[in-house]
């Protein structure tokens, strides 16, 4: 039976138009191996993550959300990168605390985050290509194929996991926004596993530049 189910699933995998059934190991390994650019390890690598929240720890369990500790859990259950790869930190803190992107991001807070693992070198142009919310038909229609690539994409993050990668590093310098503005895409860090790879060293409340630091008691307030 399991040999059945598995010689249908590569028939429709065969037979179907491109994208609109999950990919197969054997093609998520070749997309795999076609976008991933190399690799790079950090170790406490300081790095920035925006939040409507202060929050002193990551929790997987809320990956999902843009914060991954807003007990909201903003944006659980879309298609975005925090909902299949994990929280997302800014390697360049002043594009992060950009007006727009903090407006964009809802945030309040700003995290300085020591990062440590392997990561994933990848343009997110690829990850589109090879993983669309929609595609072309033949007759010229468009199918939504959020379901299957949805799947898709959980494979593919599986796939770098066993590849011994903690997470995946957007580096495509020149992506920019409709707007002109470079996108966080441009240089950012997706860590899968937040609570295990990413220790929050300090908190910055952007309105009023108040700090705080471990061990969480008190906000250290902007000098005059």
């Amino acid at each position: 039976m399991k040999l059945l189910l598995e010689n249908w699933r590569e028939y429709l995998n065969e037979n179907a138009p491109p994208g609109t059934v999950p990919w197969t190991p054997e093609q998520i390994e070749q997309i795999g191996k076609a976008i991933v650019k190399g690799d790079q390890a950090y170790s406490d690598h300081a790095v920035g993550h925006l939040s409507k929240a202060a929050f002193t720890q990551f929790d997987d369990s809320r990956t999902g959300s843009h914060t991954a500790g807003d007990a909201g859990g903003v944006g659980k259950g879309k298609y975005n990168l925090d909902s299949y790869f994990g929280p997302m930190f800014g390697n360049d803190k002043k594009l992060l605390t950009h007006p727009d992107h903090i407006k964009a991001l809802g945030g309040e807070y700003m995290m300085t985050v020591a990062i440590s693992g392997k990561f994933a070198i990848m343009h997110i142009d690829d990850l589109l290509k090879y993983f669309p919310q929609k595609v072309e038909l033949p007759d010229g229609s468009k199918k939504d194929v959020t379901e299957p690539m949805t799947q898709s994409v959980k494979d593919f993050k599986q796939w770098l996991i066993s590849q011994g990668y903690d997470g995946v590093w957007w580096n495509q310098p020149g992506r920019k926004q409709k707007s002109g503005l470079s996108a966080l895409t441009s240089n950012a860090l997706s860590v899968f596993s937040a609570q295990n790879n990413a220790k929050i060293k300090a908190i910055r409340h952007l309105p009023s530049s108040a700090i705080l630091r471990p061990p969480w008691k008190e906000w250290e307030k902007k000098s005059k």
